[in-house]
């Protein structure tokens, strides 16, 4: 099990990564999402070209928030299986712990983030509406133009990120109610499959179906809980798979497959190769489809590619995973505060004119000050965030 989540968590940190890599092009080339659409920031007009293109999969942030949905099922419902397989009590326990710890170890480093993006506002830290001027980025433009209040901080930080993908505080925020409710449906999908029930792939089947049909991001969430499900009940199919040469180049397919499908425009439609898949009914949204079978793709192949677990266990990459949910949760403000002030700054400067090199080392400082400020944030806020957890979880669950 330890094997397994280890290289899940590497591959969460890279999907975080990039995530932020998604958010400072829509903050610095908003044409690398919106197209011709939004201002081009090349005289060749690379930027709107790359909006489109298969490559845009390495920043398509919809697709890698995605692929995050997928790893939180599949994380929570293995876990839940195996442990279903043992003693019994311990079962039981381990359910009650996750079901009930779950609220607050998502909403207490959600609130310490919060609190930190009032005191910014308060400060008026937040420029970017200023660098927006330059960038052109609708991202950027609008947001932190009036004084976050402690109403504002109570309300969103406890309920209303929670059940209504309340931005108040981060544009990033919106995902935070289908992870929260998606971790409660994966549980539940798990507890239902038992101990030894191996028909359970119909029924699931069945909640995929509704979820296509409500065009809902908890597709996700099924299609996670459904991999962790096979590879939990049928381990046998996994060993042939991984010792076979042709299922190895077939699953490699298949996650080029779930790649380009990542890479389907989120912010404008198509008029390239990606045309082809404009032919969904009305009820579904292209991107959200496409990508949620697209992170399911890339996942299993991943789940039954053992040469890919071992990059994805480096040191390094382990270390994003470890800081991904604080790369998350700070990157944009620290984009729209930071970053933005460094473009300011720097636009004052005889290297102003030239944007493509701004833009060059405001990227690199500000990834590795995200880095640094986020690994501060993993170690010292989400562990004191931990303990809390642990003392609400003593003090409701007693022997």
């Amino acid at each position: 099990m330890n094997k397994r989540i280890t290289y899940i968590d590497g591959l969460r940190g890279i999907a975080c990564i990039l995530v932020f890599v998604n958010h400072f092009l829509m903050a610095f080339y908003p044409a690398s999402y919106f197209g011709a659409d939004a201002p081009s920031h090349f005289a060749n007009g690379l930027d709107s070209s790359y909006a489109q293109s298969f490559l845009s999969v390495f920043s398509n942030g919809n697709f890698w928030v995605c692929v995050f949905f997928v790893i939180s099922a599949f994380i929570i419902s293995y876990k839940i299986l195996r442990k279903s397989e043992g003693d019994a009590k311990q079962y039981h326990t381990s359910l009650a712990t996750g079901l009930i710890k779950r609220y607050p170890r998502l909403m207490l480093p959600v609130f310490v983030v919060c609190l930190l993006i009032l005191s910014a506002s308060w400060l008026g830290l937040f420029v970017n509406n200023t660098a927006a001027q330059i960038t052109g980025s609708s991202l950027m433009l609008g947001r932190y133009e009036y004084r976050l209040s402690i109403y504002d901080l109570l309300t969103s930080a406890f309920v209303k990120i929670w059940f209504f993908s309340d931005e108040t505080f981060s544009n990033s925020f919106w995902m935070l109610s289908t992870l929260f409710l998606g971790g409660f449906l994966s549980n539940i999908l798990s507890i239902m499959a038992g101990r030894k029930n191996r028909r359970m792939l119909f029924l699931y089947g069945f909640f995929a179906l509704l979820c296509i049909a409500a065009d809902s991001l908890y597709l996700t969430f099924v299609l996670g809980t459904s991999l962790a499900y096979i590879v939990v009940r049928y381990e046998a199919l996994l060993v042939r798979i991984t010792s076979s040469l042709f299922s190895k180049i077939f699953m490699f397919f298949i996650m080029l497959v779930g790649l380009f499908l990542g890479g389907y425009p989120s912010g404008i439609v198509p008029t390239n190769y990606y045309r082809f898949l404009n032919h969904l009914p009305a009820s579904l949204t292209p991107t959200n489809f496409y990508h949620m079978l697209g992170a399911f793709f890339v996942v299993s192949t991943i789940v039954f590619l053992p040469q890919i677990q071992k990059i994805l266990s480096v040191k390094p990459i382990l270390f994003l995973g470890d800081v991904s949910f604080a790369v998350y949760l700070l990157n944009l403000p620290f984009i729209f505060s930071f970053s933005s002030a460094m473009l300011l700054w720097l636009s004052a400067t005889t290297i102003g004119p030239n944007y493509q090199l701004c833009a060059a080392i405001i990227f690199i400082a500000s990834g590795i000050l995200l880095l640094l400020l986020s690994y501060l944030f993993h170690r010292y806020a989400e562990s004191l965030c931990s303990k809390i957890t642990d003392a609400i979880l003593s003090f409701i669950i007693t022997d």
